[in-house]
């Protein structure tokens, strides 16, 4: 559980439930899905995708709701320091089959080398 504040009003999320979406707002992870359309990015693709805040994922990956998400270094912030740390710089997370989040997720060689890569919604 983490503490959040959604339009002025502080709420606990669980982070393993819910994905801010680009409007700002908590949807939960279920309704995220891999694009349909046929095209595949490269690693590099997919980096720039996630900078432009948008989910990516494998279609070579086994697990279910897998994918990655570029979480801001000001919303770790408030999430897990306390008064006093350093900020947070923006981390690739992800999420998990076992309907967990990974902060700082980090590629594999066959990551960074498939063409296999998807924008998630």
């Amino acid at each position: 559980m983490f503490s959040v504040n959604v339009n002025g009003r502080k709420m606990s999320m669980d982070l393993d439930l819910y994905y801010r979406n680009e409007d700002g707002e908590f949807v939960p992870t279920e309704e995220l899905e891999v694009t349909s359309n046929d095209s595949s990015m490269t690693f590099g693709d997919a980096l720039e995708a996630l900078k432009d805040g948008k989910k990516v994922a494998r279609k070579g990956w086994n697990g279910k709701g897998m994918f990655l998400f570029l979480a801001p270094g000001s919303d770790l912030t408030s999430c897990i320091c306390s008064e006093g740390m350093p900020p947070c710089v923006d981390s690739v997370c992800m999420k998990t089959a076992q309907e967990t989040i990974v902060v700082g997720w980090l590629a594999s060689q066959t990551d960074m080398l498939a063409d296999d890569w998807k924008i998630v919604e």
